[in-house]
């Protein structure tokens, strides 16, 4: 075993949060240990232990220890998170369970890759992945829990909002360092943060370097930036620090577009989809202004590549054929084959286990859907629907609300970054895990919505058809 500088630095944090911090600060703390997603506090052979895995204990521990003088904050922590605990523990549960009643009834992709073989199968078996995956999703329960206890905090989503934007600016910081170092000769700055022991693929696409900062890949810091992403832009439509959020988005959407990502490109057109449908089903909210600057962005984009086609041809060639080998061609490349067969090995999973699963972590998938499928069943698979249903509530106004005045405009914002945040796992995702931020962007999402509700007056009418436009908290006014 190899301990690196992360360790230090993630001991003194979260025993400092224990002397003097709060459990909030240790949820922040979190989320910005997340940033270094290509970094390992732990070394034990091939396997990494990330400096948030090891912070995810001192977290779970604060909320413990807090619990001799206060116990009401993790009442709503539990309270809303029964989908979410009955999920990981269930989806624990398989984990060491079924792949031993399925032991050698059929081959599937392990979870540790084999780069000499696209299509490498072994016997399905009990194996040290289901206990890492059933560790990863108790992991995701408990920052989950954790997350609902610190909204009890009154200063929250202040607290949540500002550290927020500071933390997806250094997530585009570290993938512009990341571009400047390789073309410079400065692969060791990124090696420093960079330590872990995954498959690092620093690809170039037509001579572009794809960026992917301190992550393992572009497609992993893509899927991390594009959460930050929905959250900076459902604050800003709800007016809440309109500059910073609006700023944020903006380039996170240009980090997004450079890192050269299939997962990426396929989130953002999801989530414009969506934003397309919200708009139609739930008109009301979207202010005048802000559907301009969303029209003139689009409408910006348009003419740079129309400037581009007509006075520099050579450019604009050569960024059609980054886009064809990033898209249109993904599918016939090593990388897409060996997706497309990750994902049918989920299938495979389901149809042999006849809908029971074969275990978390028994199996490598590129779809989180499909990983869920193919590892807990029908049974989990309907918990995660409920877990997403309970988060994002679709049939309720407030998910559709953009006034500022929303009662919880902030806590709406956290539920659509959790839910939307899972198009990238939709195309990408090896296991059945949802991951940290899922769970602490639904834990802040419920633990609001919670708060909300009881301090809502009872209305007679149905909460889809409640009036809009409500008072807000004084809390979240002062953001």
């Amino acid at each position: 075993m190899s301990i690196t500088w992360y360790a230090p630095l993630v001991i003194l944090v979260g025993l400092g949060l224990w002397l003097g911090g709060d459990v909030l600060g240790s949820v922040v703390a979190l989320l910005f240990f997340s940033l270094f997603g290509g970094g390992a506090a732990f070394v034990l052979g091939t396997t990494s232990i990330q400096p948030t895995s090891l912070f995810q204990i001192f977290l779970l521990a604060h909320l413990l220890l807090s619990m001799f003088t206060r116990t009401s904050h993790v009442n709503i922590g539990l309270k809303t998170n029964g989908y979410l605990m009955f999920y990981s523990i269930y989806g624990a549960v398989t984990a060491f369970i079924l792949p031993r009643i399925f032991a050698r009834s059929m081959a599937l992709p392990p979870m540790l890759i084999n780069n000499s073989d696209t299509y490498y199968v072994s016997a399905l078996g009990f194996s040290r992945q289901n206990i890492t995956t059933a560790i990863y999703m108790m992991g995701t329960l408990a920052a989950s829990i954790c997350a609902g206890a610190a909204t009890a905090d009154p200063k929250s989503r202040r607290v949540i909002v500002n550290w927020s934007i500071l933390i997806a600016w250094a997530h585009v910081g570290f993938g512009v360092l990341g571009v400047i170092a390789t073309k410079a000769g400065g692969s060791a700055i990124i090696s420093f943060f960079r330590n872990a022991k995954y498959a690092e693929l620093n690809e170039q696409t037509v001579g572009f370097v794809r960026m992917d900062g301190i992550f393992p890949e572009p497609s992993s810091y893509g899927a991390y930036a594009f959460v930050w992403f929905v959250f900076m832009v459902e604050l800003w439509l709800r007016q809440i620090k309109p500059i910073w959020t609006g700023l944020t988005a903006a380039a996170l959407l240009a980090v997004l577009l450079a890192c050269t990502s299939t997962t990426a490109y396929f989130s953002l057109a999801a989530y414009a989809g969506v934003m397309l449908a919200r708009w139609v089903i739930a008109p009301g909210g979207l202010q005048l202004r802000k559907l301009a600057v969303l029209g003139f962005g689009g409408l910006s984009v348009i003419c740079l590549v129309l400037a581009l086609v007509a006075f520099v041809p050579s450019i604009a060639g050569l960024l059609s054929r980054a886009l064809a080998s990033m898209t249109v061609h993904k599918l016939d490349s090593t990388s897409g084959l060996q997706r497309a067969f990750w994902v049918k090995a989920g299938v495979v999973a389901f149809v042999k286990s006849h809908g029971l699963g074969v275990g978390a972590g028994s199996f490598r998938c590129s779809s989180l859907i499909f990983a869920i499928l193919g590892a807990t069943g029908v049974v989990g698979t309907a918990a995660f629907a409920c877990v997403v249903l309970n988060i994002l509530q679709p049939l309720r106004a407030k998910t559709y609300d953009l006034s500022s005045a929303s009662r919880d405009a902030v806590g709406a914002s956290a539920a659509w970054a959790a839910c939307a945040g899972l198009f990238p796992a939709l195309v990408s995702l090896p296991s059945p895990d949802p991951g940290v931020l899922f769970g602490v962007f639904g834990g802040l999402a419920l633990g609001w919505g919670y708060l909300a509700e009881k301090s809502r007056p009872a209305s007679p009418l149905p909460a889809l058809f409640a009036r809009r436009g409500e008072v807000g908290s004084p809390e979240v006014a002062a953001i």
